[in-house]
């Protein structure tokens, strides 16, 4: 399993990866657009909430989401699924 920045998010790095038969977690942020802008469309409101954390430290309160679905349609090298991280924080 391999994971990368967002700078890793290219095409030919997946498709590299996924020639060598290696599994990876690809991190869409808008320097990818066209992928990030399919991955904000997917149906997020309709996919239940899989975890969830709340914790305070350092003065600060935290609250992460996490919600996990499998994709086919994705416009990216071996793509199964998409995760969503969702953060808040307040301090």
């Amino acid at each position: 399993m391999l994971t990368g920045d967002a700078l890793h998010t290219q095409h030919e790095h997946g498709a590299y990866l996924r020639r060598r038969g290696a599994h990876y977690l690809a991190i869409v942020k808008k320097n990818h657009p066209g992928l990030y802008a399919q991955v904000r469309k997917l149906s997020w409101a309709d996919i239940p909430l899989g975890h969830r954390t709340r914790d305070t430290a350092h003065h600060r309160h935290e609250i992460r989401r996490l919600k996990v679905a499998a994709f086919c349609h994705l416009d990216y090298p071996g793509v199964r699924q998409a995760i969503q991280v969702v953060r808040w924080r307040r301090g």
